[in-house]
């Protein structure tokens, strides 16, 4: 799951605290920015989040997700079988 951290004028932050939080598990991962404000969670399971940004100097952001929906690869398309 990758994201960038912006700042109200639509800059990237870098060095930002992102927590994500498996709400139904209490499992909890990590992850810092780097100097284009990304990040990138990379083994998560279907199920619904929490997910907090943090910053010395900013109000923390928390945002909540429902259902996180794993994408499938566009090249492989699913398709109704034939009867």
């Amino acid at each position: 799951m990758p994201g960038t951290v912006r700042d109200t004028s639509g800059g990237v932050l870098p060095g930002v605290t992102v927590t994500l939080l498996n709400t139904d598990t209490g499992i909890v991962l990590t992850r810092t920015t780097d100097d284009r404000g990304a990040y990138e969670f990379v083994t998560v399971r279907v199920g619904n989040y929490s997910v907090k940004a943090e910053l010395p100097g900013f109000t923390p952001r928390d945002v909540d997700r429902d259902a996180v929906v794993l994408p499938t690869d566009p090249s492989r398309p699913f398709r109704e079988r034939a009867p």
